[in-house]
């Protein structure tokens, strides 16, 4: 019997991650997986069951990296701090090469079919963890004093979250880099600005 061919997963996904987040799920066929990843159909059908089954996964992958992103920020610093530094991290990345492909899991939404449960419950998964973690930074500076006690952590976070991804959306078409960066921390003060403690706000 024929040993199964073996393959570095990983590498894989990373390759078929960038071919989707720059084609997009339906733009991309098998044909293409198989050019781009070195494997045979029977390698990818194997291991991923199908072009659905690899897209999951590399959804997945894609989360994995964004909360790599979060995990390197700095831990000494405050809370807001924190998610302030996320935001520039963030639009740092979205000016870099490959800003111009937007955010994956922006570029999923837009394409995703009700009917397609899996890779909506990976994507949902993946939209809330960020915004989870948004809130958690948020709830800590409210504990830290950093926010006021009347703060709902819950709905700035989805605010922040969302501006987050529609700024991602802006750099598809490509945007000045300091008009960029000046709309991004504008919004961001726009909406933590006005729940800052006294103490906050002036230094």
């Amino acid at each position: 019997m024929a040993r199964p061919a073996k393959f570095d997963c990983q590498d894989v996904l990373c390759k078929a991650m960038t071919l989707f987040w720059e084609k997009g799920y339906r733009a991309v066929s098998v044909a293409d997986l198989v050019k781009v990843t070195g494997l045979q159909p029977g390698s990818l059908y194997g291991r991923f069951g199908n072009k659905e089954g690899l897209f999951v996964e590399c959804l997945a992958h894609y989360g994995e990296w964004v909360n790599g992103l979060r995990d390197a920020l700095p831990q000494e610093v405050t809370p807001l701090n924190r998610l302030r530094a996320l935001y520039e991290v963030l639009v740092n990345q979205a000016l870099g090469p490959e800003g111009t492909r937007g955010c994956f899991y922006v570029n999923t939404c837009l394409e995703a079919d009700p009917q397609e449960p899996e890779i909506c419950a990976e994507l949902h998964k993946g939209l809330t963890t960020g915004e989870r973690w948004i809130r958690a930074q948020l709830e800590a500076a409210i504990s830290a004093g950093e926010l006021k006690s009347a703060t709902d952590a819950k709905v700035l976070a989805g605010c922040l979250s969302t501006s987050l991804y529609g700024l991602r959306v802006v750099t598809r078409a490509g945007t000045d880099a300091d008009h960029l960066r000046t709309v991004a921390m504008t919004a961001y003060e726009s909406l933590v600005g006005p729940w800052q403690t006294e103490a906050v706000a002036q230094n």
